[in-house]
């Protein structure tokens, strides 16, 4: 087999890939679109105010209602930000704190008697 042969062969594989990829996400958002629409429709029909599938809706300005298959969870924006941001600040911190440690080492490893740049030491 030649070199033009495995690189055609090799394009077909990957148009091939390529096609079941994008297929299989056609298939996966097609389904999620029906659930969604058929959901939508039934909610109508029978009367309901919302949608059962998955869905939100803003209460006021500080409360907003999820709902997925029917359970609902209220979030509130105002813990939602204050947690980001205290994750955020932790992060930030433990990164401080890390290069705190590796500064202390890298200035350790310079002025150590025993450090020889070239990997030797004197005797």
């Amino acid at each position: 087999m030649g070199r033009l042969e495995q690189k055609i062969k090799i394009k077909k594989q990957k148009k091939s890939i390529r096609r079941k990829k994008l297929l299989v996400f056609l298939m996966v958002f097609l389904f999620f679109q029906g659930i969604v629409l058929v959901d939508h429709e039934y909610s109508s029909m029978m009367g309901y105010e919302r949608e059962m599938f998955i869905g939100c809706k803003r209460i006021n300005s500080e409360t907003i209602k999820f709902y997925f298959v029917g359970k609902e969870i209220d979030v509130h924006d105002k813990e939602v930000m204050e947690s980001i941001q205290s994750t955020s600040d932790s992060a930030i911190q433990k990164t401080r704190v890390l290069i705190y440690k590796l500064k202390r080492k890298i200035r350790l490893l310079f002025t150590n008697e025993d450090f020889n740049p070239r990997g030797t030491r004197q005797i």
